[in-house]
C-alpha cells in the first residue's frame, strides 16, 4: 500500500519504475507462462467435461490473439497509467475465458473458479498496480463469476455449500494477494530509496570528480598563460582570478638581446627559432628557480619580477642572481649561439626596485594577465636600454638592498627617458661576492620528475633547490638528493 509518508523521491520515480515492471511481467506471463498453462489445462477440459472441450479449446485458444495485442501496446505506450490499464484488459480478457466456462458448465460449486484465483494470484501478485488498478482488476476477475454463479444458485439449493467453499478460497486469495502487494510496495519503496541515495552519492562523488577535474584543466590551462607562482597561489586560494590590483614593492628586471632587430633579418627562420626557444627557455627556468614572476615576453625580451604573489625578503637579491646565471648560461652555449646566431649572444638587463599596482589587468570575458603597473617597471626597461652589451645594471634603491653581496661598479648619474626629473644613479654589476653560490647554477630541473626546482633555505639557513611538484631536495653544495625539513623565505 502506498503511504502518504513514502518519501517524495519514490513517488517521482515511481511511473518509470512501474512502466519497467510492468512491461517485464507482461512479456513472462502473456509468453512463457500463461498460454503453456492455458492450453495444459485442456487436459483437465477433456476430463471433467469432454462434452465441452471443442468449445473450451476455442476459448482457450483466444489467449493467443489477446496475449499478442498486450505485449505489443505495453512495449509502445510510456505512461504508467496507460500501461496498467494494459495489464488490466489482459487479466479481463483471461479472467473472461474463465468466466465464459463458469456460465457454460452451469454449475455454481465447480472447481474452475480455482482458475480465476491461478490469474488473480499471477496478476495482483507480479504486477505492481496502484491501488486504484488493484481493485479494478480485482472486481473485473471476480465480479462476473459471483453475478453467473448467483444466477446460477437459483433453484440449487444443494450448490450453496460448496459455492461458499469456493468463496472462502476466493477472498483467500484476495487477501494473500493484497498482503504481498502490501510487502512488495515496501521493498520497492526502500529498494528506490537505496538506489536513490546511491545515485545521490554516485552524483555528489561525479559532482566532486567533475569540479576537481574543471578546476585541473583550468589550473593546466592558467599554466600556459601565467607564471608557476601565479598558477600555485590559485591553486592554494591565495589568489583569485577576480582579484584586484593591489600595492606591492616589486624589484623588476628587462632582459633585452642586443642587436636582435638586425640579427632577425638576415638569419634564416629556423636558425632564429632555435636560438629564441634556447634562450627563452633556459630564462624561463632560471627565472622560476629563484621565484621570480614572468609578466610577459616582448619579443625578443623577457620583462619579469620578484615578491609576488610570493614574499621574498631577498628579493632583490633573487633577481641579481638569476641576472647573473641567465649571462652565464649563454656564455656556456657560446658554440652552440655562434653557429645558430651568426656570432655571440650578448644580453643586457635593467633592474630596478618600487612600488606597483600588481594583478590580474584586462577584460575578464576575453583575456587577462597578471602584470605589474608602475614607474619601476619602465625604469627597469629604460635601465637596460642604457646599459652596454653585456651588462647587467640597476639604480641606486637596488644597490642600496644588495651593496655587500655583489660585486659592483658606480656607472655614474644618468637622465633616462621618460624619468628626466630624476637623476637616476646607476650601477653594473659584476658577479657575487660569494662564489659557491655557483655550485648551482647549472641546478635547473628536478632529477626525479622534470619539474623546476625552487630556491629555498633549509632549517640551518642554508640554500637548497627544491622541487614544489615532488618535494625533492637538492643541496646547493653537494648536489645531493635528500628531503630535510623545508623552511621557506617569508
Amino acid at each position: 500500500m502506498m503511504q502518504k509518508s513514502q518519501p517524495k523521491v519514490y513517488f517521482k520515480l515511481r511511473n518509470q519504475e512501474m512502466l519497467d515492471e510492468i512491461r517485464s511481467v507482461l512479456n513472462v506471463i502473456s509468453s512463457w507462462m500463461a498460454m503453456p498453462l492455458f492450453f495444459l489445462f485442456w487436459i483437465v477440459d477433456i476430463i471433467s467435461y469432454p462434452d465441452l472441450k471443442w468449445p473450451f479449446l476455442f476459448i482457450r485458444f483466444l489467449i493467443i490473439p489477446v496475449s499478442l495485442i498486450t505485449t505489443r501496446l505495453a512495449n509502445k505506450v510510456n505512461e504508467a497509467r496507460r500501461v496498467q490499464k494494459i495489464a488490466l484488459f489482459y487479466l479481463f480478457s483471461m479472467g473472461g475465458g474463465i468466466n465464459l466456462m463458469i456460465l457454460m458448465i452451469n454449475d455454481p460449486g465447480t472447481a474452475y473458479y480455482a482458475g480465476l484465483n491461478l490469474i488473480a494470484i499471477g496478476g495482483l501478485f507480479f504486477i505492481p498496480f496502484s491501488k486504484k488498478y488493484f481493485l479494478l482488476t480485482t472486481i473485473g476477475i471476480y465480479l462476473p463469476y459471483y453475478l453467473i454463479t448467483g444466477y446460477q444458485l437459483i433453484g440449487k439449493p444443494n450448490s450453496w455449500s460448496q459455492w461458499l467453499s469456493n468463496s472462502f478460497f476466493v477472498l483467500a486469495s484476495i487477501v494473500i494477494c493484497y498482503l504481498i502487494r502490501i510487502f512488495n510496495e515496501s521493498l520497492r519503496i526502500r529498494e528506490v530509496n537505496s538506489r536513490m541515495q546511491l545515485k545521490s552519492e554516485l552524483d555528489s562523488r561525479e559532482e566532486i570528480i567533475r569540479v576537481q577535474t574543471d578546476e585541473a584543466v583550468r589550473l593546466r590551462n592558467l599554466s600556459t598563460q601565467f607564471s608557476p607562482q601565479i598558477v600555485e597561489s590559485i591553486r592554494s586560494g591565495n589568489l583569485k582570478l577576480e582579484s584586484t590590483g593591489q600595492r606591492a614593492e616589486i624589484c623588476a628586471i628587462f632582459i633585452d638581446i642586443v642587436n636582435s632587430t638586425e640579427r632577425v633579418t638576415r638569419i634564416d627562420k629556423d636558425k632564429v627559432d632555435r636560438v629564441l626557444t634556447k634562450f627563452l627557455e633556459d630564462s624561463i627556468k632560471i627565472l622560476l628557480k629563484y621565484d621570480i614572476t614572468i609578466d610577459k615576453f616582448l619579443g625578443d625580451g623577457i620583462l619579469a619580477f620578484c615578491n609576488a604573489p610570493f614574499k621574498r625578503i631577498d628579493y632583490a637579491s633573487r633577481v641579481i642572481k638569476a641576472a647573473l646565471e641567465i649571462r652565464e648560461r649563454v656564455q656556456l652555449d657560446d658554440e652552440f649561439y655562434e653557429k645558430n646566431w651568426d656570432g655571440p649572444l650578448t644580453l643586457r638587463m635593467g633592474i630596478a626596485r618600487g612600488f606597483v599596482n600588481v594583478g590580474f589587468y584586462g577584460s575578464k570575458k576575453y583575456y587577462q594577465s597578471y602584470t605589474a603597473i608602475g614607474p619601476v617597471v619602465n625604469l627597469a626597461s629604460r635601465l637596460c636600454s642604457s646599459a652596454e652589451p653585456g651588462q647587467i645594471v640597476m639604480e641606486n634603491d637596488v644597490y642600496e638592498m644588495v651593496a655587500n653581496e655583489f660585486h659592483t661598479e658606480f656607472l655614474g648619474k644618468r637622465i633616462l627617458k621618460g624619468f628626466e626629473r630624476d637623476i637616476v644613479q646607476v650601477y653594473r654589476i659584476i658577479s657575487s661576492k660569494d662564489m659557491s653560490e655557483k655550485s648551482g647554477a647549472n641546478i635547473t630541473e628536478c632529477p626525479t620528475c622534470g619539474g623546476i626546482l625552487s630556491l629555498e633555505t633549509n632549517i640551518q639557513g642554508q640554500f637548497i633547490f627544491m622541487c614544489r611538484a615532488c618535494s625533492t631536495v637538492i643541496d646547493t653544495t653537494s648536489h645531493h638528493v635528500k628531503n630535510p625539513s623545508i623552511k621557506k623565505i617569508a
